[in-house]
């Protein structure tokens, strides 16, 4: 297994959660809801199990440009090296991040992160699992400009870690280090729903990306988050996809060629020429979306869940020694944890035969792993 300083972060995540829950309840604060966490968290492991499958081959193209295409090779001995790559990442994040937002096709990625009417650390784990696939191809000019290939990947380890703190509603504003690093005060913003705070702090560490390019606001009003057209489900399967119908929805309204191509670059608020439907400010007085599936489901999806999260650590360690077969059955079955336990959450129709038959496949990927290893 290589490296994955994402994995080796996990107790950590986990530790600062509980630490979260703990001084909100200790202030009578509440800052997370079960259903809504389960959801979150459920985005992440999804998020891992793709991002597993994609590394060997981003990877293995970053290499080849730098072997065959750079400039010049930069000393991964050099701190220099290590400094100069840290910004340009989040340099090239800023970017990536804005266009995430300004570009359909991958505002459907995006959106994921997004979705949450709530904001804490969980939600820093609420990721989605093909925004990898619209990013790498902005940070190919490092392997052309010389940047070694683990300096590349460490940096931009380095710059998902930072950002997990600042999801979070318990931190005021730093004083000085509000002038130059993202905090949880302007990312905060970027979360929020509020029309003032819509598109805006793009920044991954350095908030000075957002002052010198114009995208910056300070928090002011209170922020209410999640995003405009309030995405009513517990379900991380569907949290990935839910926005491309959308798209296809606006294209199919489009009447000329051109702009059904065009629904897929354009900005979530455009809509095609003649479509009478008004666009919709968010509402601030909304309701967080709830369900109530009971209690005695909640600790079903609770231990669910950390079986499935035991399973995705296993993915990750065991991935290059498994057949392609295991990796697909496991990998699947991730997928359809994600799914059917947002089914139960949400009190869906046949749920409780779908978790049935979930804990069959279980049963069949645990023999098939027992039996290849006797």
């Amino acid at each position: 297994m290589s490296l994955n300083p994402i994995l080796l972060a996990f107790p950590v995540f986990f530790a600062l959660i509980a630490l979260e829950l703990a001084v909100a309840r200790s202030r009578g604060v509440r800052v997370y809801r079960f259903d809504d966490s389960i959801a979150d968290l459920g985005c992440g492991i999804t998020q891992q199990v793709a991002s597993t499958v994609f590394k060997a081959s981003l990877l293995a193209i970053y290499t080849l440009a730098f072997d065959r295409f750079a400039i010049s090779a930069w000393d991964a001995a050099s701190a220099w090296t290590w400094a100069f790559a840290f910004v340009a990442v989040d340099f090239i994040y800023y970017w990536w991040h804005r266009a995430s937002h300004r570009v359909n096709f991958m505002w459907a990625g995006h959106i994921v992160h997004h979705q949450s009417d709530d904001y804490n650390l969980s939600v820093a784990l609420r990721q989605a699992m093909f925004t990898q696939l619209t990013s790498f191809p902005m940070y190919l000019p490092l392997a052309l400009l010389g940047i070694p290939p683990l300096v590349f990947f460490v940096c931009v380890a380095l710059n998902t870690l930072y950002q997990f703190w600042i999801h979070t509603r318990l931190i005021g504003k730093l004083g000085p280090l509000e002038l130059v690093l993202n905090t949880p005060s302007h990312h905060r913003v970027h979360h929020g729903i509020n029309p003032e705070y819509i598109d805006k702090n793009y920044a991954g560490v350095f908030i000075t990306w957002d002052r010198l390019f114009g995208t910056f606001v300070e928090e002011k009003a209170e922020v209410r988050y999640g995003i405009v057209e309030q995405f009513r489900s517990w379900n991380a399967l569907w949290a990935n996809f839910h926005y491309y119908p959308e798209i296809a929805r606006k294209a199919a309204m489009a009447q000329t060629v051109h702009e059904k191509l065009w629904a897929w670059f354009a900005p979530p608020e455009w809509l095609p020429a003649g479509a009478c439907a008004p666009l919709k400010a968010a509402d601030l007085s909304r309701a967080s979306y709830e369900t109530n599936p009971g209690l005695g489901t909640r600790i079903h999806v609770g231990i669910q869940f950390a079986v499935a999260t035991a399973a995705v650590v296993f993915f990750i360690v065991q991935f290059d020694s498994m057949t392609d077969l295991q990796r697909v059955l496991l990998g699947g079955w991730v997928f359809v944890t994600a799914h059917v336990l947002g089914l139960l959450l949400e009190g869906r129709k046949h749920r409780w035969s779908f978790e049935a038959a979930r804990l069959v496949m279980l049963t069949g990927i645990l023999w098939l792993f027992f039996a290849s290893s006797a």
